[in-house]
């Protein structure tokens, strides 16, 4: 029997971390202090980044009896405003819109399939220049995971490559406090690392990245 068990064990696979079923799965506010819509169903994780000032001024949503709970997985100071990541895990209501206090920008998704947060990343008051580059890395703690992350720059022209691992998704959004860059990659063994730069020199960026692991079939 226990030879049976870790026969079953070793051949479970991990489900791939996919965007959400709702109607609006993934968005992004530039305008100030505006409420952005995100359809969130019950158990969708729910990833929000969100430039702030000052920083760390949390995310609610419009679901009932007060919405879902969101979870600071990292942040990092830019000046007087801060980059930050929120996760609700699994949403426990539905829901069409997200706020954050005094937020500049701030981009959403939701997905299916995600099992916990691991291993995160952040660094602050940065200078992303051109051509020299900034070096974003994270080490996973699985090689199934999806790393999320963004960058933020106070100019309005970010460019960046993957050199470690495959990027799924980016997009590079502008608003009042600048241009923040927004991915989804897949490690390359237990690494992601990006290549990252700023037309014209940045004085002031940050970047953060956040690993979520998917969950077993």
């Amino acid at each position: 029997m226990l030879a049976l068990q870790n026969l079953l064990m070793a051949t479970k696979h991990r489900r791939a971390i996919t965007f959400g079923t709702g109607a609006t799965n993934f968005n992004v506010q530039t305008t100030t202090n505006t409420a952005m819509t995100l359809n969130v169903n019950v158990g969708d994780c729910v990833v929000i980044f969100s430039v702030n000032s000052p920083s760390g001024q949390g995310v609610t949503d419009n679901g009932a009896g007060g919405g879902n709970t969101y979870t600071q997985a990292d942040y990092c100071n830019i000046g007087g405003d801060g980059l930050s990541c929120y996760v609700c895990l699994s949403a426990t209501v539905s829901a069409t819109a997200v706020s954050s206090a005094h937020t500049y920008i701030q981009l959403g998704m939701t997905l299916l399939n995600v099992q916990s947060v691991g291993a995160t990343t952040q660094s602050g008051y940065v200078a992303i220049n051109n051509p020299s580059i900034a070096t974003p890395s994270l080490t996973t703690e699985g090689t199934n995971s999806l790393v999320v992350g963004a960058v933020m720059s106070v100019n309005n022209n970010l460019v960046y490559s993957a050199n470690i691992g495959t990027i799924v998704e980016q997009g590079v959004n502008v608003g009042f406090a600048g241009a923040m860059l927004t991915f989804q990659a897949r490690p390359t063994g237990n690494v992601v690392a990006l290549e990252v730069g700023a037309s014209p020199t940045s004085p002031e960026g940050g970047w953060v990245q956040v690993e979520l692991i998917p969950k077993n079939t």
